[in-house]
């Protein structure tokens, strides 16, 4: 799952709310289907009884917590749901929504339809959207804008980051495999003008905000997890394909990401300093953006499937983790969830902040996700008891770690 949390300074109207809601299924079909796991060929199938309860209201903080925490069930659908907790000053409003149907980029989409319905139906209660019945969901959309010259050295990209992946000992977060219960989501939030700062750092060394995010979390993991100078400083991250598509939009609710092993990729290299460990972070992002960064990840991801029935790919990819977990271990995940557009989430009141939640990861695994409002950053994680503590000091660290 993948959830958008929405901070309003005011009431909404609960009963428009839920109706946007499910007038967004309408939107964007797909949110309507139930998922079956078929060995050979799964498929998705309508679900024809449409609940009426995907919006949970709420003046209880444990109970809108329980909900944050809770697992969707794929099978049964719809693949979102709501909840709206009201407090005495404020609320908040949580979209959950299924990994299997949308990326970050793909749950930003639905925000964006839900406030513009639920600003539809103050003035016409009747509206009802168009569905959206033709636009692609496939991985096609962007395929199609990639030259077929360069396919000869993607492919061969892949099979030196094969080698490189299977000699690979990372570093990582001292993690033990506990207990999968209780949920919890960590934050630590950065204010607007320290991103301000820190933006006009970045310009100066030619780098981005996501390089300096990356330099931080690196320097922080040496410190936290007690790094021996051998193994590899990298990181498992990911990238949102619909910076090939013109105009950078997919034509329906999907997901067009992608997930990257070992990158950045600094081997025992971390620099002398800050400045030193962005300039490496930052030559290296450089160079991947100028050869279809991403790309040669996803014809990875493709062999997999293509050479095995859903079943089995799944069971190879399963086994491979384990066996990575086990004899080295898996990096650390840093995915950036991207910018939420405040014109896009003002369900007639502008949100005071909102963030977008990351997928948790099970120990002995760990995940970070970043993601920016109103020129805010904020970093988030799901964790679960063996990771809480550790999580918690690498987050402070990473604050520390960035420029002042």
């Amino acid at each position: 799952m993948i959830q958008l949390e929405l901070e309003f300074p005011k009431q909404l109207d609960a009963e428009r709310l839920s109706k946007a809601l499910d007038l967004t299924i309408d939107a964007e079909p797909i949110l309507g289907f139930r998922w079956v796991a078929k060995w050979l060929r799964p498929y998705w199938e309508r679900v024809e009884e449409r609940r009426r309860d995907i919006l949970l209201l709420t003046s209880e903080k444990t109970e809108y917590e329980k909900f944050m925490t809770r697992s969707m069930d794929l099978s049964t659908g719809p693949q979102i749901e709501g909840c709206l907790w009201r407090s005495s000053d404020k609320e908040r409003l949580l979209l959950k929504v299924s990994h299997y149907v949308a990326d970050a980029a793909g749950v930003k989409d639905i925000a964006a339809i839900t406030s513009s319905i639920y600003s539809r139906l103050a003035n016409n209660p009747s509206y009802r959207p168009e569905p959206n019945l033709h636009g692609s969901r496939s991985i096609w959309q962007v395929i199609r804008h990639v030259p077929w010259y360069i396919y000869p050295k993607l492919c061969l990209e892949v099979m030196r980051k094969d080698r490189v992946q299977s000699a690979m000992n990372p570093q990582t977060l001292p993690l033990e495999d506990g207990p999968r219960t209780p949920l919890v989501f960590i934050h630590r939030f950065v204010p607007a003008d320290r991103i301000a700062r820190l933006s006009d750092y970045r310009k100066v060394h030619n780098a981005t905000i996501n390089d300096l995010m990356m330099a931080a979390l690196l320097r922080a993991l040496v410190v936290v997890g007690n790094w021996d100078g051998q193994k590899q400083l990298t990181l498992n991250t990911t990238v949102d394909l619909r910076r090939y598509i013109p105009g950078q939009r997919a034509k329906a609710v999907t997901n067009l990401s992608t997930g990257i092993a070992c990158y950045p990729n600094l081997g025992t290299d971390l620099g002398k300093d800050f400045a030193s460990t962005l300039a490496l972070i930052s030559t290296i992002t450089r160079e991947r953006k100028a050869n279809w960064l991403g790309v040669a990840d996803l014809i990875g991801w493709f062999r997999l499937l293509v050479l095995s029935p859903h079943g089995p790919a799944i069971g190879m990819y399963a086994n491979s983790l384990k066996r990575f977990v086990k004899s080295h271990g898996i990096p650390t995940s840093f995915t950036n969830l991207g910018l939420i557009s405040e014109d896009s989430v003002i369900f007639e009141k502008t949100p005071l902040n909102a963030r977008v939640l990351p997928p948790p990861a099970y120990p002995p695994l760990f995940g970070a996700g970043i993601s920016g409002y109103a020129q805010c950053l904020t970093i988030s994680a799901g964790v679960y008891p063996s990771q809480k503590q550790i999580a918690e000091r690498l987050f402070d660290r990473v604050l520390s770690e960035l420029p002042k």
